[in-house]
């Protein structure tokens, strides 16, 4: 992973990697240091035991955590040939071992607009959600109210998911914020009320991206209210857990309807260009397991 900071009159960059695993297999070995291959097509199986503790697949504009297979010809003659192909991990984020994943949240916000003694008496921004737990598939249903004493109607208000990751090397930490789904309405009179308002999980890493020490992952709900003004958006934020085992189901035991894999609802956002060059694919989008299941 990689970012940039400003430093005086300087920009500092930073980077840090992890290396998680490395295994090689010999899929064809005969006496001598070298043997002739017939021409034509040649099959070969092998398998590989994961190591337990590895992180999600991940993918974003400042890092990520990338696995895949290369398979090497060695030529005396020529270069070596090299094939390569990335896969997806998907490591397991249990929502019934997340005590806060069943507990209810909310969260309030205030502001006010103009400068003392004229601001205006303080719009306020609610926010929340029956639990804090959901897995890929899912839908919350979001509960806001947005309360106007200002006597002028507001711009309008607007419901974000969004992703937090926060990116460490040397001792510097770097956050970036991805807008994952938004709903917007039109103006706001003197209140307004978002009832249980319907916002799909889409295919998306588990929170925190265990067993990685650079990237955290993160995700939020937030209500946003414009004002109209020069003041800026009043915001306010509640945190949720986003898993891929659903509540009430165990690690050991598959649900009745197993789930779906699908891409990434971001994709690849950068590829390595020697990767290519290697004979990797053009692009690899992470598939994460989603549930056909409406929660609340």
């Amino acid at each position: 992973m990689w970012f940039s900071q400003q430093k005086g009159k300087h920009r500092a960059t930073y980077s840090s990697s992890e290396e998680y695993f490395d295994s090689r297999v010999a899929l064809l070995q005969q006496n001598g240091d070298t043997f002739k291959l017939d021409a034509g097509e040649y099959e070969y199986l092998f398998a590989l035991i994961l190591p337990d503790e590895l992180p999600s697949s991940y993918e974003s504009r400042n890092g990520h955590v990338r696995y895949s297979v290369r398979a090497t010809l060695e030529r005396s003659w020529r270069t070596s040939f090299e094939c390569k192909m990335a896969f997806t991990v998907n490591s397991i984020m249990d929502l019934n071992t997340v005590p806060e994943a069943r507990m209810s949240t909310e969260a309030t916000n205030t502001k006010t607009l103009g400068i003392a003694p004229f601001a205006s008496k303080p719009i306020t921004a609610k926010a929340w959600l029956s639990r804090m737990g959901y897995v890929p598939g899912e839908t919350i249903l979001f509960c806001g109210h947005v309360d106007n004493p200002t006597g002028k109607p507001l711009k309008g208000s607007k419901v974000r998911l969004v992703e937090i990751t926060e990116y460490y090397a040397r001792n510097q930490k770097y956050l970036t914020t991805r807008i994952i789904s938004e709903q917007a309405t039109g103006p706001v009179g003197d209140a307004m009320d978002w009832d249980h308002v319907p916002i799909v999980v889409p295919p998306v890493p588990p929170s925190g991206l265990r067993f990685c020490n650079i990237i955290l992952v993160s995700y939020r709900i937030q209500l946003i209210v414009d004002p109209r003004t020069l003041s800026g958006n009043l915001v306010t934020a509640i945190n949720i857990v986003i898993g891929n085992v659903p509540l009430s189901m165990s690690s050991h035991q598959l649900p009745g309807a197993p789930p779906n894999y699908e891409e990434s609802v971001f994709g690849i956002e950068a590829q390595d260009p020697k990767e290519r060059d290697q004979g990797a694919e053009k692009k690899f989008t992470p598939r994460y397991p989603v549930y056909l299941k409406t929660g609340n």
